[in-house]
């Protein structure tokens, strides 16, 4: 019979995947929400700092995804698959909204 996984590696797991998803799926709405604008709208509206304020937090909620999966690594005698998998997980979410951000755009 296997191992337990860690209960840190199931969190980061679980986290990683579900923020992930939320913010490639901001990051496309932000470039939704850019794509549609006119040129006589302010450039600032409030959607697009709300979507971007989220964008930050999940992107930071990553970071402590990969964080928690970090210290699932470390946990003795436990599985430690969804932790790997976890940090792998946040930090390619991360990579796609920085390669957006800074590559893309």
């Amino acid at each position: 019979m296997g191992r337990k996984e860690s209960a840190l590696g199931i969190a980061s797991f679980i986290i990683s995947v579900c923020s992930g998803l939320i913010t490639i799926l901001l990051v496309l709405g932000l470039g939704i929400i850019e794509d549609s604008r006119t040129g006589n709208e302010d450039q600032e509206s409030a959607t697009a700092i709300v979507v971007n304020a989220l964008i930050i937090g999940f992107v930071c909620l990553n970071f402590v995804s990969a964080g928690i999966g970090t210290s699932g690594l470390f946990s003795s005698d436990r599985g430690k698959t969804l932790a790997v998998c976890g940090i792998v997980f946040a930090i390619g979410a991360n990579l796609v909204f920085f390669v957006e951000r800074f590559f893309l755009s």
